[in-house]
């Protein structure tokens, strides 16, 4: 059973319905994705909608943002608990829905639906491909004690964060087919192409973006040196604190997309109504040098231990550079022959 509301009804459900109440899950007679069908529904829409328990008892619950709830879609994000976003990419011009698979579970009791949202092909073309950001490198943590001797361990180096991935190279063609704005994209290094379209549109966002750099790690901090002791029997020597860790540089980030357009005399309006962005990657972050341990105390007679060093900071990583101004060609081609 699939439930199509208008916005008015979308937001007094918002209004009335949460994801606190209890959802006994063996009571569940279906999920769905509510939403309303005159809003753009396209390829890198951004659609009010949630996702919605059905009761067998009639009631319908809101449960976008049930802690129990997965969601698995490779072709909606779901946002917040009232948005989500059509991602993918199209390989065909003529995709008609979108899916996700939704399970919820509670102790033994585990139910599985399916729904799709229906694509409408109305709106801007927005298309993007998502770089890949660095990985973070993890901080350290303290190291305490040796555990054979007296001196506190030095810390930890903390590790690199890694480089953000490149924007990639891409051929585009855009043209009218009809009353249709047809976009082809092709990657140049994998051969994948995607397919976009708007039936009622012009507008064209085009973003190929290097990806974040990664942030550095933190440094350990230094272990602290044991306390010296004097007796009659034996002396133990006063330990000293342990250096903290350098911390891990910042990855660089990814350079931006290399972009080449070519827009048919039969769609001039189109090459008027694009916007591009392929701008570099933001660097990553420094870590922070680790905090020096403390030496340990003398007993009597004793002189106090040496206190380490505290750790270096890392460097930060570096912007990607933006790629190539990007010059938008109108000409004749069959695209047929693409």
């Amino acid at each position: 059973m699939k439930k199509t509301v208008t916005l008015f009804t979308l937001f007094a459900l918002v209004a009335s319905c949460g994801n606190s109440k209890k959802i006994e899950v063996a009571n569940i007679q279906q999920i769905y994705i509510d939403h309303s069908p005159d809003q753009p529904i396209n390829y890198g829409s951004s659609v009010l909608g949630n996702v919605v328990a059905l009761m067998n008892d009639g009631e319908e619950i809101i449960i976008t943002n049930h802690r129990k709830l997965e969601i698995s879609s490779l072709e909606i994000d779901f946002i917040s608990e009232n948005s989500m976003m059509i991602v993918g990419h199209p390989t065909s011009f003529n995709n008609e829905v979108v899916r996700a698979e939704f399970t919820i579970s509670d102790k033994d009791e585990t139910f599985t639906s399916m729904d799709s949202i229906v694509l409408n092909y109305q709106g801007t073309i927005r298309i993007n491909e998502t770089s890949v950001d660095g990985a973070d490198g993890k901080d350290q943590k303290k190291v305490g004690n040796r555990l054979i001797g007296r001196d506190g361990k030095d810390g930890n180096n903390g590790p690199h964060g890694e480089n953000g991935s490149h924007g990639g190279n891409y051929s585009i063609h855009a043209w009218k087919e009809g009353s249709e704005t047809r976009v082809r994209v092709a990657n140049n290094a994998t051969g994948e192409v995607w397919k976009y379209k708007s039936i009622n549109s012009n507008n064209c966002v085009i973003d190929f973006p290097g990806g974040d750099g990664g942030d550095g790690g933190d440094g350990g901090d230094g272990g602290d040196g044991k306390d010296g002791r004097v007796t009659t029997e034996s002396t133990k020597k006063v330990g000293d604190g342990g250096n903290g860790g350098t911390g891990g540089n910042g990855g660089n980030g990814g350079n931006g997309g290399t972009i080449s357009i070519i827009v048919h005399t039969n769609a001039s309006a189109v090459a008027g109504a694009i916007s591009i962005s392929n701008s570099g990657g933001r660097g990553g972050s420094y870590g922070e040098g680790g905090k020096k341990g403390d030496g340990g105390d003398g007993d009597t007679g004793q002189i106090d231990g040496r206190d380490g060093f505290p750790g270096v900071r890392g460097i930060s990583g570096s912007f990607g550079s933006n790629g190539p101004n990007v010059i938008i060609r109108v000409e004749e081609f069959d695209p047929e022959t693409l």
